[in-house]
């Protein structure tokens, strides 16, 4: 909750806190703090959608007759290569729809955010940091 010190630091005026006031800057900061770990999820996400690509196109240099390695839980198990592109697709399926999710909620969460900002800046104007 550095945020929350951040924001209580930054008034300068002897300005009355309500509660519902002290509940909107917690909640501010909660919802700060999961943005972060969603946008954190949405790039890891991303990464492997690119690794994906590219082992894609490794897989096109490769023999048809060769098996690979493919790894399912905690082993790995020998694919042809067209059950491996098959595999392959169904789990950039699997991250793309993960991705829209989070995406989804990352927007839900900026909404909610930007909500409160208003609120918090229409009472507090400049005596309050939001931002980062």
């Amino acid at each position: 909750f550095d945020l929350l010190f951040a924001v209580m630091a930054s008034l300068r005026e002897d300005i009355h806190i309500t509660k519902e006031d002290q509940e909107r800057i917690n909640s501010f900061a909660k919802l700060n703090s999961k943005l972060k770990e969603v946008e954190a999820d949405i790039a890891n996400k991303k990464k492997g959608l690119e690794n994906y690509e590219f082992l894609e196109d490794e897989l096109l240099l490769l023999d048809d007759d060769t098996e690979f390695p493919y790894y399912i839980g905690e082993s790995y198990i020998n694919l042809s290569r067209t059950e491996c592109e098959d595999r392959m697709q169904n789990d950039r399926q699997d991250i793309n729809s993960k991705l829209s999710k989070l995406q989804e909620k990352c927007t839900k969460i900026s909404t909610e955010m930007a909500i409160l900002k208003k609120r918090l800046y229409s009472k507090f104007k400049d005596n309050i940091n939001l931002d980062e």
